[in-house]
């Protein structure tokens, strides 16, 4: 899989809680974690610093 498709597999992902479960963002962004659990960050120091700092957390944390 390439990263366009992993992207379309996101959206799709979101379409379909959205329009066939009408799910809230809440419910949706559990789906998204649940989508996404396979997958773990080459470097959680890195990872853990990515973003606003409101959402930055400790490599320990940052997958979690």
């Amino acid at each position: 899989m390439n990263k366009a498709e992993f992207c379309r597999q996101i959206v799709q992902a979101v379409d379909n809680c959205r329009n066939l479960d009408g799910m809230t963002d809440e419910e949706v962004a559990v789906e998204l974690q649940q989508f996404l659990s396979c997958l773990e960050p080459k470097d959680r120091e890195n990872f853990a610093q990515w973003g606003y700092p409101g959402c930055r957390s400790t490599p320990n944390e940052c997958w979690d």
